[in-house]
Formats: structure tokens, C-alpha cells, sequence
């Protein structure tokens, strides 16, 4: 079995026991590069298919409303339905969970805040609160680091 929780796919034989689909998840995810590599494939494979290039997806289907769009992005990033995106909205108050602060000055819904390795979900955050915390790459120790350094410099 992977190793992810929730997967229920056999493992594949990788050295970190997960299936080949959450391999290649958490590469993308960690690997920049990787990601732009996939995405040129998909892209190329597309056009080879239907002899048309790629479209961005309002222009593939333009019947669909904004928040249809939202929930596909969602559900294929996440596993996560519009719904419970709501519910999680309400139940942080429509603030973000970090610095309870609302984003929609920009008029930006809050971002989808999840584990890189498992891709559990933890929470709804703000743009700054997600970037920031991106940027330590959900190190506890650099975290900590940050937040001694800021304490010291008092």
C-alpha cells in the first residue's frame, strides 16, 4: 500500500513507498521545473491528439460559470468541493486561519493551504500568510528559526 494517507493504490516499487501517482504529485510539487516539464507534456500531448493547441480552460469551456471553474480547480488540486470549501470559509469566519485577516481587499478568494507530502488539507489562508509560509517550506525548524530571530531582534 502507499504510504500516503488516504491512498488507497498498491505501492510501485519507488524507495520511499509510494505509489507512482503520489510520486510524481510530490515531485511536481517540490520540483518547479518538474511541474513546467509536465505541463509542457500535457500540453504537447493535447495538441497531438486534436491537432488543436491548448486553450486555457475559459476559452475550452466557456459555458461554465466562475465558481464551476473554482470547483474544478479544487476538486483536481485538492480533492476538494466547492462546498467544503465554504464550509471551511465559514468556520474560519472568512478570515484567514494565520493572521485572521480578510484577503478580499483584492477581491481574492482565501488559498487552499495543505501538506506538500500528503496533501491533506489544514486550512484557508491569505495571500501574504500562504506565500510566507511557502516560503519556509513547512519547516518547523525554520519557522522557529524566524520567529527566534524576530524575538531576539526586539
Amino acid at each position: 500500500m502507499c504510504s500516503t494517507p488516504g491512498c488507497v493504490r498498491s505501492s510501485r516499487n519507488n524507495s520511499c513507498d509510494l505509489c507512482q501517482a503520489c510520486y510524481r504529485r510530490a515531485r511536481r510539487l517540490a520540483d518547479p521545473e518538474v511541474a513546467e516539464a509536465a505541463r509542457e507534456s500535457c500540453r504537447r500531448a493535447w495538441t497531438k491528439k486534436t491537432g488543436k493547441e491548448a486553450l486555457p480552460r475559459a476559452e475550452r469551456f466557456p459555458e461554465r460559470t466562475p465558481d464551476q471553474n473554482f470547483e474544478v480547480y479544487l476538486v483536481s488540486v485538492y480533492g476538494l468541493t466547492l462546498a467544503r470549501y465554504r464550509e471551511l470559509e465559514a468556520a474560519q469566519g472568512g478570515v484567514c486561519k494565520i493572521c485572521k485577516k480578510s484577503d478580499t481587499s483584492k477581491k481574492r478568494k482565501l488559498h487552499v493551504d495543505h501538506n506538500h507530502l500528503t496533501g491533506v488539507v489544514r486550512g484557508l489562508l491569505c495571500h501574504n500568510c500562504n506565500v510566507g509560509l511557502g516560503a519556509f517550506r513547512d519547516s518547523k525548524t525554520n519557522l522557529q528559526n524566524a520567529l527566534d530571530y524576530i524575538v531576539a531582534s526586539e
